[in-house]
């Protein structure tokens, strides 16, 4: 660096600028930052979130519209109940009810102990929970046509089946004697 007058110099070519695009300004190029290298705008970060909402609102949307995935979770929900409602009688000793609604559109546990669990009060109904609208119950084949009991121990009378439909699909939720609950394939 040398000075001359009492003014730094620098060994680097001054960088020339314009303002307002009229007369150019010596040495200000590398000295002041336009308005582009600043960063974003609120508006321009708003944009991109809104745009970010609009592209996940349709992903998850898209996501839980294909019916193979509503079937699978709504099935998984139902062997959780079930599977609930099966510990619930092992350890209370105690029968334990699993009642389907007429209307095909849900469930509920009749339990001494009902924390957690669907109640009468707060059913299981699938065209209330916006994720599993349009779930139904398609076919049951239980002992009692509405019922599904546990016994003292968390087994039942007989195998039992509960096939869930959505947009045509199917998947099967198989209850067996000896206390086994799966999900079968789709049909």
């Amino acid at each position: 660096m040398t000075h001359r007058g009492g003014r730094r110099l620098s060994l680097l070519p001054a960088v020339v600028d314009t303002l307002d695009g009229g007369t150019p300004v010596p040495g200000l190029g590398h000295m002041h930052r336009t308005r582009d290298s600043r960063g974003f705008t609120i508006l321009e970060l708003l944009l991109a979130l809104l745009a970010v909402t609009f592209v996940a609102t349709y992903s998850i949307w898209a996501y839980f519209s294909r019916a193979e995935v509503t079937l699978v979770h709504a099935a998984g929900l139902l062997v959780e109940d079930l599977r609930l409602a099966q510990a619930r009688a092992g350890c209370l000793h105690v029968p334990v009810e699993v009642v389907f609604h007429d209307d095909s559109n849900g469930y509920h546990i009749a339990a001494p102990d009902t924390e957690g669990v669907p109640t009468e009060h707060h059913p299981r109904s699938y065209p209330s929970d916006a994720v599993f609208e349009g779930v139904h119950i398609q076919s049951k084949l239980l002992p009692d046509n509405h019922r599904l009991v546990f016994d003292g121990h968390g087994r039942l009378a007989h195998d039992s089946t509960i096939t869930l439909g959505y947009r045509g699909e199917t998947r099967t939720v198989l209850v067996r004697a000896d206390g086994m609950i799966v999900i079968a394939d789709g049909q």
